[in-house]
């Protein structure tokens, strides 16, 4: 390696750890197969070090006495592994290259009428219009504060009023407290066997700064073991409520089918049952015995893989036009949510190999989305005498993926499903119900596609709510003269 290739490997030396610590094993490895480290070397990176980060360090350490090609063998492994922002720092003058290089979102034509129907008419929402036609960028998305109700919005200034009539309270959540409800966030970024996961901060950051902004009291707490987790949601069970009109959960974590994992979770390869984990029926049938919580909703956002399944998408009929993503130039240090420790399980890798238990499950990928919601929120009930409300009602619960596949985080700016829903829900709460809020999520998220692979992804979403759930961001109760208003009932 020439002196001035040293000096760009010095100059960049923070920045190019950052970038390659999500695929540091993948580029080891690619060193290695070329023969510029050595076996006992890259073990010594790989297995002497104990974060992603001290990794790459370690291995930019090496590398400038690797010989004369260790600079251009690396870049090409950059390459392989889709990290281009980390290739633009050694060659700025393949920059043009790399920008052509970037994730794209398919639209789906609209969908026709039917043949009685006028021939070129089309069926379509006018409020998905309002959704960017590309990601938003990093800045947007940084950016975006919570678009709240005017006193120009009368259609949404009376949506309002008439939620807090006694007929409007039979048909629509009451969100009308200071302070709307609690949001608790459990974080699991770092974990004892499993990979940790980069991005997350970003993730809560954002539900952070948006949940506050609609009014929220917001609860974040860090890297919790699975037993944590459970006493966290016990206490939360005897917590008293009656100040809020709801509460909702998220749990940022790795996962696997029909559960989260603590900080101490693992996929026994012996069992092929994920350890040391949470049910996400867990989750939500503790908040459903709070008495102080009887009759609000409570919502339950899953940031976690559902499996190890990649959804390589199916093909529409082509669209005239394509356009880019724009997403940030760092999506390409893109992750997947996997509950297995690569490095402790290399059968079980980025080439898209299935967990077993999964692909030899025999059921369909439909059978097993049915079933994960179906054990999340059963969909029968004892008949009940007497006035009582369905222990299970009021519960709305969203999973980044379905059942059997993963989900999606970019390492620097966190991940589809959280960033899809703080954007959308920041600009348009302050008109739409929660339902329709998550649809616009969804649709959002089904635009993004990994560089490598092509990957897709879809959330899931089911609800036993029996009203619709406003936000109504700007207007607590005391804000409107209620004595000049009047309805007949």
């Amino acid at each position: 390696m020439n002196q001035n290739q040293k000096d760009i490997l010095r100059h960049n030396y923070m920045q190019l750890a950052e970038y390659i610590m999500p695929s540091i094993e993948q580029v080891c490895k690619n060193l290695w197969m070329a023969k510029v480290i050595s076996k006992p070397m890259m073990e010594d990176i790989l297995e002497g070090k104990n974060t992603n980060r001290k990794r790459a360090m370690a291995l930019l350490d090496l590398l400038p006495s690797r010989g004369p090609h260790a600079f251009d063998v690396f870049f090409r492994s950059l390459e392989e592994n889709d990290l281009f922002e980390a290739a633009y720092l050694l060659k700025p003058e393949q920059r043009k290259s790399y920008e052509d290089v970037t994730a794209t979102f398919t639209t789906k034509p609209a969908e026709k009428l039917g043949s009685g129907q006028e021939k070129n008419k089309v069926i379509h929402n006018p409020e998905f219009d309002e959704l960017p036609d590309t990601w938003p960028s990093a800045e947007a998305l940084k950016n975006c504060g919570v678009r709240i109700i005017q006193t120009s919005d009368t259609e949404q200034q009376q949506l309002y009023k008439v939620s807090l009539t006694p007929k409007g309270q039979l048909q629509y959540y009451q969100m009308k407290s200071e302070k709307r409800g609690k949001v608790l966030v459990i974080n699991n970024a770092k974990f004892e066997t499993l990979t940790e996961r980069d991005g997350s901060g970003q993730d809560e950051e954002s539900i952070y700064e948006t949940f506050r902004e609609l009014k929220f009291e917001v609860q974040v707490l860090h890297d919790k073991t699975h037993e944590e987790i459970e006493s966290i949601l016990e206490t939360e069970s005897k917590s008293d409520f009656s100040e809020f009109d709801c509460f909702i959960l998220f749990v940022l974590s790795h996962g696997h089918k029909d559960v989260v994992y603590g900080t101490d979770g693992y996929f026994d390869e012996i069992t092929k049952q994920p350890k040391n984990c949470v049910q996400i029926t867990y989750l939500k049938s503790k908040l459903c015995t709070n008495k102080s919580l009887i009759g609000k909703p409570k919502m339950f956002f899953i940031q976690a893989c559902q499996g190890n399944k990649k959804d390589s998408g199916l093909f529409i009929n082509p669209v005239d036009q394509e356009s880019n993503l724009n997403l940030p130039q760092s999506e390409s240090s893109m992750s997947q949510e996997s509950d297995i420790d690569l490095s402790k399980n290399p059968a079980l890798s980025d080439s898209g190999t299935e967990n077993t238990s999964i692909a030899n499950s025999g059921q369909s990928a439909e059978d097993q989305t049915k079933h994960i919601m179906e054990s999340v929120l059963p969909t029968e009930a004892h008949d009940a005498y007497g006035p009582k409300l369905p222990s299970q009602a009021e519960v709305f619960v969203a999973l980044a993926t379905t059942a059997g596949y993963l989900s999606w985080r970019n390492t620097m700016w966190g991940t589809w499903f959280i960033r899809a829903i703080t954007f959308v829900f920041a600009k348009y709460a302050y008109k739409y119900d929660l339902n329709k809020l998550m649809t616009m999520v969804n649709s959002l998220v089904a635009k993004a596609e990994t560089i490598k692979g092509k990957y897709k992804q879809v959330a899931e979403k089911r609800d036993t709510f029996t009203k619709t759930l406003y936000f109504f961001p700007g207007l607590p109760e005391n804000s409107i003269d209620h004595q000049q208003t009047h309805y007949n009932n």
